[in-house]
């Protein structure tokens, strides 16, 4: 039966300083993705096999998880040290066949490049409504690739791990907050600064602060747009104690109360944070989780730029309230 189809694009580009040799070793090596791949990252025990045929110049990568599901990458052109391009065939979660990706290579200057990632697909016309929200999933999954092909053309390290805990109890506790509002790009920023400010605060008025802890209340992929509350945990007695007229214009006190959640913990720079939300959601379903919508996720920092200097050494909970 002929199904109708919306095609359409993306791309995401990254700058990286590195001999030109290093960086195609990686694109072109499909051997050597699992160091950087946004999925492999995800379920690093998944199957993965790679079919040469040398003097073809042609290869076929093909992966299998209970995770990030199944597909092949067919290599089906290539320009020494500038363009490759894939035929992709995804067969599981869902089966979309000829799709078209591309590596490009361009010099900015000697030892710097721009490294472009193209895909053209497409969906079935009665899931339009899906495409804005499958261009940023994929645009923010490329963009997890760069960052770490990045890391290892230019270091060869890349040290980021996650570890997941499918049930925990995040235990009530008593905060206080600043609410902040904005892009994705902007948060990274922003949620800093915030912390700053608030432990500031609460330096200046003597109030005993615990720990540091984030709550996400919203987070449109789509619109990039992003809500979320930058939280220092004080006591039951404290809380008590104080009132939202006592602090700063601002900043204000509330209370997250007890949840169910699966646990997720990241170890390394934020900058891989992204690794740790993508594959939280993605296990959910197949661990047999559901996630409770009327509950904000968070984040539970337990080193981080308040008690560390090194980012290898950072270690953040993320909590997804579960039914």
């Amino acid at each position: 039966m002929w199904i109708f189809t919306i095609e359409f694009g993306l791309e995401e580009s990254i700058e990286i300083q590195a001999p030109k040799s290093k960086i195609w070793e990686q694109l072109v090596d499909a051997t050597k993705w699992k160091k950087w791949s946004p999925w492999f990252i995800l379920e690093p025990n998944s199957q993965h096999s790679v079919e040469w045929e040398i003097w073809k110049l042609w290869y076929k990568e093909q992966r299998d998880g209970k995770y990030i599901g199944s597909g092949e990458w067919i290599l089906t052109e290539i320009e020494e040290e500038k363009i490759l391009q894939f035929t992709l065939n995804f067969f599981k979660p869902f089966k979309s066949l000829w799709n078209i990706a591309e590596y490009h290579i361009e010099e900015l200057w000697k030892d710097h490049y721009k490294i472009t990632w193209t895909l053209q697909t497409s969906l079935p016309i009665f899931f339009f409504f899906m495409k804005k929200m499958m261009i940023s999933m994929i645009k923010a999954d490329f963009k997890r690739g760069l960052i770490m092909l990045k890391d290892v053309a230019e270091t060869w390290k890349l040290e980021t791990s996650t570890t997941y805990v499918w049930t925990d109890k995040f235990d009530k506790q008593f905060y206080i907050a600043k609410k902040w509002s904005g892009s994705q790009e902007e948060m990274w920023v922003s949620m800093w600064e915030d912390f700053k400010d608030l432990h500031k605060m609460c330096g200046e008025k003597n109030i005993e602060v615990q720990w540091w802890f984030s709550i996400y209340d919203k987070s449109d992929m789509t619109k990039d747009y992003f809500e979320y509350q930058a939280c220092l945990i004080i006591s039951e007695d404290t809380y008590n104690r104080l009132s939202n007229s006592e602090l700063e214009e601002g900043f204000y006190l509330d209370t997250y109360e007890e949840t169910q959640v699966a646990k997720i913990t990241h170890t390394w720079d934020y900058k891989y944070l992204g690794n740790s939300w993508t594959g939280a959601f993605m296990y959910l379903k197949p661990e047999g989780l559901k996630y409770n919508k009327k509950r904000s996720p968070i984040e539970y920092y337990e080193i981080g730029p308040h008690n560390s200097q090194n980012p290898a050494e950072y270690k953040t909970h993320i909590g997804l309230p579960i039914k």
